[in-house]
């Protein structure tokens, strides 16, 4: 049985501000640094064997603190990005809401539909983060993983461990800052361990705001 912990990126400057950041590649906030520190300090009841990180910093480095815990390194991977936003990149989301309102509503109650303005589709999005994804477990067959991504993949590649298309990612929830979902792998099937969880950060704790 193969593990995988999906482990979403602290807060980060794009969140504080509430801008969209996508693929534009922006750092943690100090208190996400801080996040990064007390999730490594919940995973260390998993004997993590291999660490995938997202190439953009606000990912790679939520893993660091996890990294360096368990004595990994860190195995970057860019087809673990977060969605190319294109032309929503770095606007705030009540700017995208007046340049873009017809697809940014899409966005927020249709997302598996949905398609930023001169970038990816959620559909593209959905086909690179489980191609990317599968081929992690299929290659850590029976080893506990750790996957730091973002919160767009992680919500498409829970309707991909369900069976669903992209389309149904507008039942399924956004996780929060720095928290940890966990799958188990086992003849072809993926079961849900955990979901979002993120008690261990307190008051630490971030979400999205409501326009997201």
């Amino acid at each position: 049985m193969t593990t995988l912990i999906l482990l979403r990126h602290g807060e980060s400057e794009g969140n504080k501000a509430a801008w969209f950041a996508g693929s534009t590649d922006v750092p943690l906030t100090d208190r996400g640094r801080q996040q990064a520190k007390m999730a490594s300090e919940y995973l260390k009841q998993y004997k993590i064997d291999t660490i995938y990180a997202s190439d953009l910093q606000r990912a790679y480095d939520t893993a660091l603190p996890t990294a360096k815990s368990q004595g990994l390194s860190i195995i970057s991977d860019k087809f673990l990005r977060e969605i190319d936003a294109g032309e929503w990149e770095g606007m705030l989301y009540e700017d995208i809401v007046k340049k873009f309102g017809e697809n940014y509503n899409l966005w927020l109650t249709d997302i598996g539909n949905a398609k930023t303005d001169g970038g990816e589709s959620v559909a593209e999005l959905y086909a690179r983060i489980t191609r990317e994804i599968q081929k992690i477990a299929d290659e850590n067959e029976g080893k506990t993983v750790c996957i730091a991504t973002h919160a767009t993949p992680i919500r498409i590649f829970q309707c991909y461990a369900l069976g669903k298309p992209a389309s149904y990612a507008a039942h399924v929830p956004w996780v929060p800052n720095a928290s940890v979902t966990v799958y188990t792998y086992d003849a072809g099937k993926y079961n849900l361990v955990c979901e979002g969880v993120n008690s261990y950060l307190g008051d630490l704790a971030t979400v999205f705001t409501k326009n997201v």
